[in-house]
């Protein structure tokens, strides 16, 4: 969906500076991943289509680390391990 969007902007002569994607670009939400099936050339797509344009590209990136402590999540294992995330907070 995201090439058809690139595409039907320049088919249209519409201008695009910048194309945001939210987070649906990640494997099962977490972050510092990519989904390599929906995405798997969202690296090329960007380098050899957006850039190429001079067009940017800017993912959305969730500020949370999912909780996903029996599926083998390093980001979330080492940080419960390391104890770096904030457990109790106060507004």
């Amino acid at each position: 969906m995201l090439k058809a969007v690139v595409a039907n902007y320049t088919a249209m002569g519409i201008p695009l500076d910048v194309m945001w994607n939210d987070i649906d670009y990640l494997s099962s939400y977490e972050d510092f991943t990519v989904d390599q099936k929906r995405y798997k050339d969202l690296g090329d797509f960007v380098a050899n289509t957006l850039h190429k344009d001079n067009q940017h590209y800017i993912p959305i990136v969730d500020a949370a680390i999912a909780h996903r402590p029996n599926d083998s999540y390093s980001f979330y294992d080492d940080g419960a391990k390391d104890g770096v995330f904030i457990m109790d907070y106060t507004m």
